[in-house]
């Protein structure tokens, strides 16, 4: 019986020649990371989207009962009047929010904190890290930003998400947190 050769995939490198991570270096003072600004217009618009699609609907609703002579027109009129001040609200509230997230790399760990009538604070042990993973859609690419997604091993959720990252610097974090994940997980 003749032995089969083994079949070796090639592997892909990926060298980043971006800048260093020093300013990635874990400080247990450090102070939070900021979400770029531009994060604010990307979730603006991504409601306004949302928001736009729902009223728009309500509006040819109206529009086709209307015309029929409905009796349930003046009830889509009520729910457009109380959605209208909702829409408002949702589509302002990330200008709110914005300055409320924040990520910190400290020796042994990730903070990310978000949140702003219920404060959120998440600490993710380096140990715990699985594999981090890096998102960006059209929308986001068109803003040069990029999610950070942090899959955590035994974890409530499973995944910590920070959206808003410039592009760059969420690969280059993302590249930091995996090799202090492996780091961390062979101690």
């Amino acid at each position: 019986m003749t032995q089969q050769p083994e079949i070796h995939p090639p592997l892909r490198r990926i060298t980043y020649l971006g800048a260093d991570l020093a300013h990635f270096a874990p400080a247990a003072d450090r102070a939070y990371y900021t979400l770029d600004p531009n994060v604010r217009y990307l979730w603006i618009i991504s409601r306004g989207i949302s928001w736009t699609i729902l009223l728009g609907g309500m509006a040819v609703s109206i529009a086709i009962t209307g015309m029929a002579r409905a009796a349930i027109t003046p009830w889509l009129i009520k729910g457009m009047l109380v959605l209208l001040p909702l829409a408002v609200l949702s589509i302002v509230w990330p200008l709110i929010a914005y300055k409320h997230w924040g990520l910190a790399i400290r020796e042994h760990d990730m903070l990310v904190r978000n949140g702003v009538l219920f404060k959120h604070v998440a600490s993710v042990p380096f140990t715990r890290i699985q594999h981090v993973d890096t998102h960006s859609g059209p929308i986001e690419r068109s803003f040069g930003l990029a999610t950070l997604i942090v899959h955590t091993a035994g974890s409530q959720l499973g995944s910590l998400t920070v959206p808003g990252l410039p592009q760059d610097e969420a690969q280059q974090l993302r590249d930091y947190l995996s090799k202090a994940g492996h780091t961390h997980a062979n101690l």
